[in-house]
Order: structure tokens, then sequence, then C-alpha cells
């Protein structure tokens, strides 16, 4: 946080130390080197150290050293800590026969994935040579902590330079007991996640969304800025409330990870910043802490949430040096698909709202709808007065895209160059395209896919794939096929056509003549001598044959069918008499239809004027019936339904052209409904994209009224934080009363 209050601190106390360690590096030989880059660069008396290795030596600190150096170092310090004040840890080095220079390596913390910086030791004087023997820093977390340092040994050229000894490394463990007063960054953790789920709850969101913003404005509300570059963990965050862009994403990652939110790392090196990408509701977005902190304000914009859950490329707007990668396990990249809008702070909240509404109006400068009026397909608006413009307008844009402009109207927006620019498509209806005639066609046991010719006038003939897509209904079976023209490009609506699909002609079975027996209660037919003679057998077996106009079969010993006749993979009923039925027919309390041939029908058959499902099995279905992706309903006389059907006490819509039932916005005569994804109609107070609207008990939206102390606008969207006429409601939607 930009500024230079200090917050009051959260966690005050002392602390106790344990043990304390000594511990000596091996050495390599003699050499006079630079220091590394890295390093922060050498002081004026020790422009040469360093980039000589060592291997590690654990040496108590009661025995005598041994290696090829003789120097021995142990760390003395006042073991009751302060919270707040400086502790000093001074070097006792002895052994050395040339004077010694001091460099800290790392001062650490231990976490349950391992050791983690407190200071960053790559900047500021602190960490180069020095001839200072002491390190001071206050402690303000209980835990295990581990400190590091170099010394060397140097020689004075005479020349303005220094010729060092290779230094040695020496490290110390000490352990800061947990207590009242020195609180675990894990209890600080637990802490402030109790706290965010208790909020969440009260708030009755207790969502991912929920949880990763309040434990944005925690970090932000709790964290200063570290202008001096010195503090990079969560350490500095949760102990002292001060850290750098790499411990407000520390802290935040630790906070996510523990309501369960999955995190990656995301860093810019060309700014060498580093915020987090957070996956709410199984997307990916960028949320960065430390700009969410500016330490100023703005009254038009809520900076604490500028910067949550933003897409990558309204991130790299901001960030131009930034490839638009995270890191996997740093520094391994992968790309980032943060691509989603929908959990952005200001589209969810609504208060996009604030920044769109010049738009929406009817008319004015920023009006969109003047220009939509005059049918323009490009045009560019100067954007409203603001800050932030590459994000807010850019999250403007997207919302602008989002507005029902018509159902025969896309429109996209785009930010840049200080205005928003605009492409409109005045999308064709293809409702009343001509499709020529498609012929009828033979069964075959598969689908059939005969390509209907789509004509509209004044557009000539449509192309399939550009203009238009094909879908089929009930195109396998004998029957009444369907065909939906749905429009694509600059075409919008739907067509549907229908064609014939005919068995293939049965074989012809012969007109016999001759009498019935009876035996054993089965019958058979006996040929008269003259079909005896034409057929050269005395009765039909193993086939059809035509009796008095009506059709027979007959098994391979010559027994006469009846009921139910699997023949070739079809079905076929046969009445008691022995009679092939075609039609409607009632068999074991379900309606089957059998086709011109006999063979029992299946899937959806166009029978008359009204459309039958028949399922697998031939049985006629009612009520509801899920065919592919898409639910259907048919009534009770297993016609298929059209428009408004109250099913169970619940209104659904039908499509009034193909049956299927119609989820989400609804536009129905002069009327705007809004229906579940179930297909239930939605009445009363109901939040849609974020937005509110109310729907009234017919199911119809309600415009320009007040709902209670609610209104809604010309587009049915719930006013918040405006005036209506000479009443204001707040960000609630709620008339205040007070204003």
């Amino acid at each position: 946080m930009m500024g230079t209050e200090k917050l009051n601190r959260h966690f005050v106390g002392t602390a106790l130390v344990s043990v304390l360690l000594s511990l000596l590096l091996a050495l390599t030989p003699v050499l006079a080197v630079a220091e590394p880059a890295n390093g922060g660069g050498a002081s004026a008396d020790a422009a040469a150290i360093a980039s000589a290795s060592t291997s590690l030596v654990t040496v108590p600190a009661t025995q005598t050293s041994t290696g090829t150096t003789s120097l021995r170092a142990t760390v003395s310090y006042d073991s009751n800590f302060v919270k707040g004040s400086a502790t000093r840890f001074t070097f006792n080095v002895s052994g050395n026969t040339k004077p010694l220079l001091y460099k800290i390596n790392a001062f650490e913390i231990q976490t349950a994935s391992g050791w983690s910086s407190l200071v960053d030791t790559s900047r500021g004087e602190l960490f180069k040579f020095t001839d200072k023997s002491y390190f001071e820093e206050e402690i303000y977390t209980s835990g295990n902590y581990r400190l590091s340092f170099y010394v060397a040994e140097y020689t004075d050229n005479g020349d303005g330079t220094k010729t060092f000894e290779p230094y040695v490394r020496f490290e110390i463990a000490f352990t800061v007991a947990e207590s009242a007063s020195f609180k675990s960054m894990d209890a600080i953790i637990n802490e402030i996640v109790g706290q965010c789920n208790s909020e969440c709850a009260k708030q009755g969101d207790t969502s991912d969304y929920a949880k990763a913003l309040w434990l944005n404005d925690w970090v932000v509300d709790n964290t200063e800025y570290d202008h001096s570059l010195t503090y990079m963990s969560a350490e500095g965050v949760f102990g002292r409330g001060l850290g750098t862009c790499e411990a407000y994403h520390d802290a935040y990652v630790r906070l996510l990870n523990k309501v369960g939110i999955e995190t990656r790392r995301v860093d810019s090196s060309g700014d060498t910043h580093v915020w987090t990408g957070v996956k709410l509701d199984g997307k990916w977005y960028n949320v960065d802490t430390t700009w969410n902190d500016p330490g100023y304000t703005d009254s038009n914009v809520d900076l604490k949430r500028l910067y949550f859950a933003l897409p990558t490329d309204v991130m790299k707007l901001v960030h131009t040096q930034w490839d638009g990668t995270y890191s996997l396990g740093y520094p391994n990249r992968a790309a980032f698909d943060a691509e989603s809008y929908e959990d952005n702070y200001f589209i969810r909240s609504g208060e996009i709202s604030k920044f769109t509404r010049p738009y929406l109006e009817a008319s004015g400068t920023y009006s969109v709808r003047t220009h939509l009026n005059a049918r323009e397909t490009s045009f560019t608006i100067p954007v409203a007065s603001s800050s932030y413009k590459n994000v807010i307008y850019n999250l403007v844009a997207y919302q602008l895209g989002r507005e029902n402009w018509g159902s025969n109207i896309r429109l996209t927006a785009t930010y840049s160059d200080g205005a928003l620019n605009f492409k409109v498509f005045y999308l064709v209806s293809i409702a009343n395209a001509s499709i020529a005639s498609i012929g009828t066609q033979t069964y075959t046991g598969k689908a059939l896919t005969p390509k209907p010719t789509v004509t509209l006038p004044g557009y000539g003939t449509l192309r399939e794939g550009t203009d238009y897509t094909l879908s089929y209904a009930s195109n396998v079976n004998v029957g009444t096929a369907a065909v939906t023209i749905t429009g694509k490009g600059n075409y919008t609506g739907t067509r549907t056509a229908t064609f014939k699909i005919e068995a293939q002609p049965a074989a012809k079975a012969p007109a016999v003549t001759g009498s019935w027996v009876q035996s054993g209660g089965r019958w058979w037919f006996s040929y008269d001598a003259k079909t005896r003679a034409a057929q050269k057998k005395a009765y039909p077996a193993g086939e059809w044959v035509t009796v008095g106009g009506r059709r027979y079969h007959f098994d391979g010993a010559g027994w006469m069918h009846a009921g139910w006749l699997s023949l070739s993979g079809r079905w076929y009923w046969l009445s008691s008499d022995g009679a092939m039925r075609t039609g409607w027919h009632l068999v074991g309390g379900a309606w089957y239809y059998m086709g011109p041939d006999g063979a029992m029908l299946t899937g959806r058959q166009k029978v008359g004027d009204a459309t039958y499902y028949l399922a697998s099995s031939g049985a006629m279905r009612t009520g509801w019936n899920l065919e592919g992706s898409t639910w259907y309903f048919y009534d009770g006389s297993g016609a298929m339904a059209h428009g408004w059907r109250s099913v169970g006490g619940t209104w659904y819509f039908l499509d009034r052209s193909s049956g299927a039932m119609r989820q989400y916005w609804l536009d129905e005569g002069s009327q705007r409904y809004f229906l579940l994804s179930s297909g239930a109609m939605v009445t009363g107070w109901a939040r849609v994209d974020g937005t509110w609207y109310y729907f009234g008990p017919s199911g119809a939206m309600q415009k320009s009224r007040w709902v209670g102390n609610y209104y809604v606008g010309s587009d049915g969207r719930m006013a918040t934080s405006t005036w209506v006429g000479r009443y204001h409601v707040n960000a609630g939607g709620l008339w205040d009363a007070t204003r």
C-alpha cells in the first residue's frame, strides 16, 4: 500500500528462543572474483567477492572445527524477543589472521512447503559485503527460523582493490515458541479463514467467488506496500502488515489454498511483478492483490477490486511486457487460460453498469442506440471520463456486447485509444426462406440426410455451413422426418421442412385359394387343386401369402402366426385370426403404430396433423421425453405439445414450430419471459447473469415500474446507485429514504 501511515498491527507480543547452532562450510581454493550481479552489487570496499561455491559441513559449536580454514563463528543475541523491536544478531568470528567482511545470505522461516525467505537478499545495502558484524531484524511470528551469513578474510592491495580468501557460510537455527503473544502463521491463517467463512455465511454466499473476494479485501486492507523492497514472504503480510508483490501473492495463495481454492503463480518478468492465478467456478482468472492496494482513492472506481478476476486479454493491456503465461513450478511456465469475464467483480456485482449506463440511453453523446437506429455497421464513441480506462473500458466493451440490442442485431465492442469501437451485424431471419420440396426417401435402416435447397428472397440461394446449419429428426424409420435449418453468420432464426420415408416395397405375396384347417388349436392353410398345381406344394410354409385380400404369415412348418412376429429385424402385429395389421393398435395397454407394410415404427412419427414419439419397443410415449439433448412434451393422446403447457403446476414453453422445450430468455408476443435450465417459467425476483429482474405472476418481465421499494428500468434491469426521478436507489437497488 502506497502511503506513509502504518497500520495497527493485528498480532503483537514477545518471543522465546530455543537453541543456537553453529554450522561451518568447507572451502574452495583462494579466488579474487566479482560479486554476482543479483547480489545487489559490491560495496566500495568489497568489489570482488565471490561466486565461489562451498559445501555445507555441520560442526557442533562445542567442537574444534576441521577443514581448510581456521575460521569459527558463533552468534549471540538476546533471546527475549520483543515484537516490534529489532533483535541484534552479532557474529563472533575467531581464527582469522586478516581483516573480515560480512554479508547476510538468507533469513528464513520454516513452512509446510519448506523454508521461505523473509527478506529479499538480492536488494538493498543490507545484503552487500561490509565490515558490519551484526544483523538486526524484528520477529513477529512463532516458528523455526534460519539465519545464514558469509564471512571473508581479505588483503588490501593498496591500489583500491582487495584480494579475498574463499568465503565461509555460517548458519544458525532458532525457534520462537508459539504463545498468546507470538502466533504462528498457521494460527493467523486459520483465524483469517474462520472470519472469512463466518462473514460469507452471514451474507448467504459461500461460493469460491465470495471467499476469494473477501480474502482479497483482507490482504489489501491489512498490508502496506514495502517500498524498501525487503519483505517478500507471507510472514511480512501476516506478521508485519508489510511486503512486496511476492508477499501479497504468497499470503493470498496461502489463504485461498486454505479454503480449497486452486491457485497459480503468475509472473511478468518484463516489469518484475507477480500476481495470482485463481480458479473460480472451474475457470481461471487473474487477481492482483498488490495493484488492488494503490494507497489512494477514486470515487468512480472500487480500486480494491479493480484487478479482481480479470481475463488474460485485459491483464496484458496493463502488463505490456507479460507473455500471458503462468508458472506451474517457478520458473517453468505454461499457457494461462484465463478467458472468462463471468466472475470479474464489476461484471458479477453489476458495478459495471455505472459505466455502461450512458451507452444504453436512447439518445445522447454516448448512445449506442442512436447509431443502431441509423443502421450503421461500424462506429466509434469516446469514453466518458474515468480513471483506469484500460481495465474499466474493456469490461464496458464486454458488457455492451452482452446487452440485448434486439433479436436481429449482433454487436461487438472493443476499447482502444480513448474510445469504444463497435462492429454491428444486422442479422437476417430465415424464417421466411423458401425450401424446395424434398423427395420421398426409401427406408434403409440408417439415418437419411437429404440436403434441402434454401432460398431467401433478395439474398438468393443460401450456403450450408456458411449461412445455415442442418439438423434432422425422425429420419431413420418409415414415416415423416424433419430437417431444421438454423441461421448462421449473418442469418438468424430457424425454418423446418419435412420429408417422407417409405418402406421398401414388400415382396408381393401370392394370392392363393384353398381352405383353413385347424389342428390341435393351431391353423394351417390347405391349397386347392388349382393352387397346388401353381405353387407345386400343398400348403404355404415360411412365407407371406394373401388370402381373401388379407396378408398372413406361416412358419417353416406351415403353421399360421398370430401376435407379435419378428422378421429380418422388423416387428409385425398379427391379430388373433392371423391377419397382418396396419395403423394404430392397442396391445397390452400400449399403443403401437404399424406402417403401410405392417412393420412397427419407432422414433418420432408424423401421423395426420400430429407428431408422436414411439419408443424403441414401439410403445407410444406420453409426458416428457428426452430426444438427444432436447426435451419434448407429449399430451395424453401422445401428440407433441406446442406453446405454453402447465405440467405439475409449473408452466413451460414448447417451441411453436419444433416443440422443443425452451430455456432462458423467451420473447413471446410483446412480452419477455425467463425460463430456468429445467424449462420452468420464473416469477418474482430473479438474478440473471448478475442482474436482478422482476417477473410478474404471468411470468412476463416487468419494465419501467416500481416493485415495492425497487425500480426496474425500460430494459427490465433493477436500477442501482442512481436517481429514479426524484427518488434515489442504493447499490443494492433499495429506495434510499435518506436522500
